[in-house]
């Protein structure tokens, strides 16, 4: 990735030059592309007092990137649908798992965390609520605006409720991946969405 996640733009020029020659004279062929894309104009482009446009960041900065695109663990759900299905994602062969624009993604910082927050994203009632107020189908449906009227509390890992919310979410997942081919292990996921649901619902 060409982005510092720190400063949320492009590594500096000087540093790829130096540390990353081939990629910079790749990156180079397309510059007046890069240069030209509306994000790169609205947040890297400023303009001087005589109204000339200059950059303030390298050609290649990426808007939208930044430490919690790099965390290692997430929860992630597509933006377009009609119901929240969240799913947790964690680092592979000790690199992050980088979702498309149209993902949304809650980074955590633990692997618990993120089921916790998983298994409350899927529940009927935190869907019923979203679906109350948001377009289904629409391509903001599930945009990352749904935790600003969703209260997720803070994960606890003292805390009984949350530790079943994320014990049901690990063993969901772990049948997911059977589904296919047992019908049986299906059914039992469904039974853990029920059980999910009223843990959620009565708490």
């Amino acid at each position: 990735m060409t982005q510092d996640p720190i400063k949320r733009r492009g590594i500096d020029e000087a540093e790829m030059k130096n540390n990353y020659p081939k990629t910079y004279i790749y990156l180079r062929k397309f510059e007046d592309i890069l240069r030209n894309r509306p994000l790169f104009k609205r947040y890297y482009s400023r303009k001087d007092k005589y109204g000339k446009i200059y950059p303030i960041a390298p050609f290649y900065s990426i808007f939208g990137v930044g430490k919690y695109t790099l965390s290692p663990y997430k929860v992630v759900w597509p933006n377009i649908g009609n119901k929240i299905t969240a799913s947790v994602v964690a680092a592979k062969y000790n690199k992050p798992i980088i979702p498309q624009h149209i993902i949304t993604l809650v980074p955590t910082k633990s692997l618990k965390e993120a089921h916790f927050i998983c298994a409350l994203m899927n529940s009927s009632p935190i869907n019923f609520l979203i679906q109350s107020y948001s377009i289904r189908g629409g391509k903001s449906f599930a945009d990352p605006h749904v935790l600003e009227n969703v209260k997720i509390p803070k994960f606890n890992p003292l805390n009984r409720v949350h530790n079943k919310l994320a014990f049901l979410s690990i063993k969901a997942h772990a049948l997911s991946k059977k589904e296919e081919k047992n019908r049986k292990n299906s059914q039992l996921r469904h039974s853990l969405i029920t059980k999910t649901d009223h843990i959620v619902h009565y708490s």
